[in-house]
């Protein structure tokens, strides 16, 4: 009946590196999932001031586009701020 429970060590050299491997898997997969799962959010709170850029680049108005630019908190404008920048210099 405990036949099962009587391990080698073969089965243990392989068990508790498999046993580690698998939490540090799962360990970094929760990780990364919460850290994406933070990115959408924040990229989503600040769509109103996406918005707002995009409404001062249709209608011309650089000055306030980059003003906007340069004050936003949203990660998405801040990485692309001076590829945009460069953009609106050239369009108008």
């Amino acid at each position: 009946m405990f036949q099962i429970l009587n391990m080698g060590l073969l089965d243990i050299c392989w068990g508790v590196p498999f046993l580690y491997m698998s939490i540090v898997a799962m360990t970094n997969y929760f990780d990364s999932k919460l850290r994406i799962r933070n990115v959408v959010k924040a990229i989503a709170y600040h769509k109103r001031n996406r918005d707002k850029i995009s409404n001062c680049i249709k209608t011309g108005d650089l000055t306030s586009a980059e003003v906007l630019i340069n004050k936003t908190s949203d990660p998405l404008i801040k990485d692309s701020g001076s590829v945009l920048k460069e953009s609106l210099k050239s369009r108008f």
